[in-house]
């Protein structure tokens, strides 16, 4: 899935959102339009046999890096954007940078 980026998006995570969808599209070999969204769907037989380390908001994308190549097919589905009334998010801004270029750097390496 992926969610527009629209006024309901905060400036911030628009800008995070692009970043690392971009970051993400560049490794995989395709253009991954929202690597953050949270509705997927994998058949079983293309993660079976992975190992994931992440956990948190680094597991969206350490999916895509592992799972898609370029030679995947996949389809990308425009979906509802939902935030908290308060529009709270729950990422650590420092924290979970750092651990989304760990896995970057990691990512780099392995292949």
């Amino acid at each position: 899935g992926f969610r527009d980026r629209d006024s309901t998006m905060p400036l911030s995570r628009k800008f995070s959102n692009s970043l690392t969808s971009f970051i993400i599209s560049k490794i995989v070999g395709h253009r991954i339009i929202d690597s953050q969204c949270g509705y997927r769907r994998y058949r079983l037989s293309s993660i079976d046999d992975l190992e994931f380390r992440e956990k948190g908001f680094q597991f969206e994308s350490e999916v895509l890096i592992k799972a898609i190549d370029s030679s995947s097919k996949i389809k990308q589905v425009k979906i509802s954007t939902i935030y908290d009334k308060n529009n709270k998010s729950y990422i650590k801004h420092f924290s979970d940078t750092l651990k989304f270029i760990r896995l970057i750097v990691r990512s780099i390496f392995r292949k």
